[in-house]
């Protein structure tokens, strides 16, 4: 019975053990969480609600990080290669003369190491992630963007730093036209902030920079036949895009 008894107390005393940990484990969870929501920025001028996060940095990068899904990356990346990618990204971050960093700058800052994975593996991605203070409200942004959000309605080539209609889905838009800003922004600003893909489209283009893709209305400048033109759309949904490449390719 004494034995039974003393298993007794080493069982509530694990069990309290146990509960001590995962409490704590939640508090730091929540503590983390707390701090996340707190570095969220509303970005103004938007049709929906959308946050940015504001990293707050003061020191500089000393390694990169390991890519635990892709590990064949970790074997290509020798200390050379590793060494002269943190140069140019610190080099980016000093030259940003702030300690607050956006999704939008730290893609920009980060982006000689994106590159380098892109050369490596054109299918290995990384995105900027929208947030919200709560659940609901990340459900709403996301509900909104993947159902109802438009898109500028063309498949676009990329050439350096210029950006050309390869495939037009409205009669507003030809094949060839060069498409010199959107909303004010060049098409120059936004590729220091994306993937340098051949083929892409605006939305691509525009998301890393402060989720300028999840708009309403595009201003789109173009230069046709050595003119300049300036074009105002509302985009269509992103499932007509889908069927219109469809029909187009067969």
């Amino acid at each position: 019975m004494k034995k039974i008894y003393n298993i007794s107390i080493v069982m509530m005393m694990l069990l309290s053990s146990i509960s001590s940990v995962l409490g704590q484990e939640k508090s730091e969870e929540d503590s983390l969480r707390q701090l996340e929501i707190n570095a969220l920025r509303l970005i103004d001028d938007r049709p929906h609600e959308i946050y940015d996060i504001s990293y707050i940095k003061t020191e500089e990068w000393d390694k990169l990080p390991v890519q635990s899904y892709h590990p064949a990356l970790d074997q290509l990346l020798t200390p050379k290669i590793e060494d002269s990618l943190l140069k140019e990204i610190n080099r980016r971050f000093l030259n940003l003369k702030s300690k607050t960093v956006t999704n939008k700058d730290y893609f920009y800052i980060w982006r000689p190491y994106y590159d380098w994975v892109y050369n490596m593996d054109p299918h290995y991605r990384i995105i900027p992630f929208i947030d919200a203070p709560t659940e609901k409200r990340s459900k709403k942004i996301y509900k909104y963007i993947t159902k109802e959000q438009k898109k500028i309605p063309v498949i676009t080539c990329n050439i350096k730093d210029t950006v050309i209609v390869y495939k037009s889905f409205d009669s507003t838009f030809k094949s060839g036209d060069v498409i010199l800003s959107i909303n004010d922004i060049s098409m120059s600003e936004y590729l220091k902030y994306c993937y340098k893909d051949r083929f892409s489209d605006p939305f691509n283009i525009m998301l890393m920079h402060s989720f300028s893709s999840v708009d309403y209305i595009f201003d789109v400048e173009l230069l046709r036949d050595g003119r300049k033109m300036s074009i105002q759309t509302e985009g269509i949904h992103p499932n007509k895009i889908f069927k219109y490449t469809k029909k187009q390719d067969g």
